[in-house]
């Protein structure tokens, strides 16, 4: 059961789909952490999400997980990159909040951090700090937010803890 679930998840995640549809935000979110378990438990990165009351939102499901797993990717390659040989200090919190109009999600961790020399650039043009980044995650999730979903991503915090704050309309 566990495995056609699983497979289920998968065939909804790479569907273009660009439809907006009715859906539940941390079931969502879940069904995100579940793809990305293999990935995360290779790098000893676990992921927290904080509770809160859910709802159901109407928009383009798979846009909102592929921005998410954008941040949650760039949080893990941080907190591994920071904590060569402490596995425990690998975690990412995640944090969901509404307002009449808007879901935001945070996406924090207590890795690298993000210089301070590009912060004001990180979104504008591909440009990545990794050894064999290509930079174009960050800019393509801020794209897709602004242009597909009436949404927007941001940097809250640049480091301890590093914050990206992710918002879009619910409906």
């Amino acid at each position: 059961m566990l495995l056609g679930d699983t497979i289920e998840i998968f065939r909804n995640f790479y569907k273009t789909n660009e439809n907006i549809s009715k859906f539940s935000i941390k079931r969502s979110i879940k069904n995100l952490l579940t793809l990305m378990h293999t990935e995360l438990s290779r790098a000893n990165v676990s992921v927290v999400l904080e509770e809160f009351e859910d709802r159901n939102i109407s928009q383009v499901e798979n846009i909102i997980q592929q921005i998410l797993l954008i941040l949650i990717h760039n949080a893990k390659d941080a907190v591994v990159e920071k904590f060569k040989d402490d596995f425990k200090s690998r975690v990412i919190s995640i944090s969901v909040k509404f307002d009449e109009k808007y879901c935001y999600i945070k996406v924090s961790e207590f890795g690298c951090g993000v210089d301070k020399r590009i912060q004001e650039k990180i979104f504008d043009t591909p440009k990545t700090t990794k050894e064999f980044g290509s930079g174009i995650g960050l800019y393509f999730g801020k794209k897709l937010a602004n242009e597909k979903i009436c949404g927007d991503l941001k940097l809250l915090s640049v480091k301890d803890p590093t914050v990206f704050c992710f918002s879009f309309a619910i409906n």
